[in-house]
């Protein structure tokens, strides 16, 4: 039983599928967050992000995520249909301190803190 388990994590932790832009992102948020850091991202960012960076994501796995289906909504909005303002209180709301950004998405109302290829990490909050 015990091997099995350990294989299933080694195969997860194996993640060379994972793209290099999103592994440096990765990096780098274990080297400058802590667990009083939230992050938000798409899911699927959110799911690797745990195993790099001791800070917690406001989504992940869909299973560990609670609430997965109204927060996959929330960020949906968050960075297709929000505003400026809207985006500053979903911030609060959620105490989210970094924003990751998969794909060519800009957020000019905060400063970039990390980027490699077409990922960027914002600053949300102090």
């Amino acid at each position: 039983m015990m091997g099995g388990l350990l294989g299933g994590l080694s195969e997860r932790l194996d993640l060379a599928e994972c793209p290099g832009d999103e592994l440096a992102a990765l990096n780098w948020l274990g080297a400058h967050t802590t667990d009083r850091d939230v992050v938000l991202s798409e899911w699927e960012f959110g799911n690797l992000a745990p195993i790099y960076a001791t800070a917690r994501v406001f989504i992940g796995h869909p299973i560990e995520t609670i609430d997965f289906q109204h927060k996959r909504i929330f960020v949906d909005e968050f960075f297709s249909a929000m505003n400026s303002a809207q985006r500053r209180d979903f911030i609060q709301r959620w105490h989210i301190t970094v924003i990751a950004v998969v794909g060519d998405w800009v957020l000019n109302d905060s400063p970039v803190i990390f980027q490699a290829g077409n990922v960027t990490l914002y600053q949300a909050a102090p």
